[in-house]
This record gives structure tokens, C-alpha cells and sequence, in this order.
């Protein structure tokens, strides 16, 4: 585990760290070397090159009167605030609580995290109607058990 003192917040949060992580930090004595936020960004991209994260998106935004359209391989729109979103998504799709998650990721306003808790339409009917599925099971045997 680590302790952190997180710079916007001034907040101390203690994370948990996979063996794979801690192998890396020992490999720096706990003092990962510093880069700035443009260069870990690069690098956030070549490694999403390498795993193989580059199929075509295209990504509209309304500018002015009009719209533009980039499209570009997936791995070039990858961010640290884009890595953070998608840690907080597959943290909560894991089951890890709500408070856990908004600790360890700084976050305190409830409207904020909110916006980090955006799952997509479809994954929402998949567990509505897995739910209900698992009810409607449940509900069969119990009533083949009578």
C-alpha cells in the first residue's frame, strides 16, 4: 500500500497496490521518476498503440455555427482524464463501493461523481434484463418446488 497526499484536494488517501504495481514501485524505491503531464499523456497514447487500440473513432464538436468531425485511431484521443473515467467505471462495474471509489479518487462533490457514473444505455438494459431474468428464475422454481 502507499499513502498519497493528492494535490488538488490536499486530501491523504491510502491505495492499495496490485503485485504487478508494487514490483514496479520497489523498482524505484517508492520514487517513480517525474514527467510532466504532456509527456505521460504521449506515452498514455504509444501504449495504447502498442495494445492494439486503434481502430477509427470519429469524435463530433459543435464549434460555432457549425460542427467538426475528427476521426483518428482510438489510441490518440487517450488521456490521463480519459484512463481516470474509465478506472472509475470498471472499479464500479467490479462492485467496489461507491464511497471506496470516490475516496481513492479524490473526488467529494456527489454531482461530480455523478458524472463519472455515466454507463452506456445499453449496459444498463443488459443488467435490467438480467435482473429481471434472474427474478423471473427464481420465481419458477419456487413455484415448481411447491
Amino acid at each position: 500500500m502507499i499513502t498519497i497526499t493528492q494535490k488538488k484536494t490536499n486530501t491523504r488517501v491510502i491505495i492499495g497496490l496490485t503485485n504487478k504495481v508494487e514490483e514496479i514501485f520497489k523498482k524505484y524505491d517508492f520514487k517513480l521518476p517525474k514527467i510532466s503531464e504532456q509527456k505521460y499523456n504521449d506515452n498514455l497514447k504509444k501504449l495504447c498503440e502498442l495494445a492494439g487500440i486503434t481502430d477509427d473513432i470519429e469524435i463530433a464538436r459543435t464549434q460555432g455555427n457549425g460542427r467538426k468531425v475528427k476521426v483518428n485511431p482510438k489510441c490518440k484521443f487517450v488521456s490521463s482524464h480519459v484512463i481516470r473515467r474509465t478506472a472509475i467505471t470498471h472499479l464500479l462495474r467490479k462492485g467496489v463501493l461507491e464511497d471506496y471509489v470516490k475516496k481513492i479518487s479524490g473526488i467529494k462533490s456527489i454531482i461530480v461523481f455523478q458524472q463519472y457514473k455515466k454507463f452506456a444505455e445499453v449496459e444498463s438494459s443488459i443488467a435490467i434484463k438480467a435482473f429481471w431474468d434472474q427474478e423471473d428464475y427464481t420465481e419458477l422454481q419456487e413455484n415448481e418446488n411447491k
